[in-house]
């Protein structure tokens, strides 16, 4: 035999239960949106602060100076091409600022499966997959690729930054010419600075250079 009054006061708990099941349901939300919102907020300033990022002016140099000071560093046998007469020297404390507001470094890695082994078995590879190229590759030249891109901004066009293929295996990596005119090796992977000449085997030789 039920106590009178039972069915109800057990009802009435049922339903207090499940409403404090979905207040804490709804706050657990919006705490995530909280936090979705924060992070949405942090993206949105830093790409204003990279859009915004200038670097000072440290020097010029010309065309013919480029192409000698990469032929040197990058050896004699390497394809230089540069698109412009002169351009501004980048400084090394200011390039590290600005890698880190760039969030290439943080893409991930996600390799080409034609693109291990030499040079050689690379290009084989590729005349083989010509028509069956990789649909979700993000490998060195896709870091190498949207770091320059990020360079080519109107705040920042005509600063001397570029784009490599070096090394065997093949690698691709980004370069820039410093204050004293040293060429600089940029690892668009893990935001790496180095002298080119102190980087090691996969950024040297140099096979075609782009500024």
């Amino acid at each position: 035999m039920c106590l009178p009054g039972f069915k109800t006061s057990y009802k009435y708990k049922s339903l207090y239960t499940k409403c404090m099941d979905s207040c804490s349901e709804l706050r657990k939300k919006n705490a995530e949106l909280e936090s979705m919102v924060d992070k949405l907020s942090n993206e949105i300033s830093r790409v204003r602060d990279i859009d915004e990022f200038r670097f000072s002016d440290c020097g010029v140099i010309n065309y013919g100076r480029v192409y000698d000071a990469l032929r040197r560093a990058y050896g004699e046998e390497a394809d230089v091409n540069i698109s412009d007469t002169s351009f501004y020297l980048i400084d090394d404390d200011e390039m590290i600022k600005f890698l880190k507001l760039d969030p290439t470094d943080t893409f991930k890695y996600v390799p080409d499966k034609q693109s291990e082994g030499t040079v050689e078995v690379q290009v084989r590879r590729t005349s083989e997959l010509a028509n069956r190229p990789s649909k979700f590759d993000f490998d060195c030249d896709n870091f190498a690729f949207r770091l320059m891109g990020q360079m080519n901004h109107p705040n920042r066009a005509r600063h001397i930054f570029g784009f490599a293929w070096a090394g065997n295996p093949c690698h691709a990596s980004n370069w820039y010419i410093n204050q004293d005119k040293q060429v600089i090796s940029v690892e668009p992977q893990n935001d790496r600075v180095i002298l080119l000449v102190d980087a090691g085997d996969m950024y040297l030789p140099g096979y075609l250079v782009v500024a």
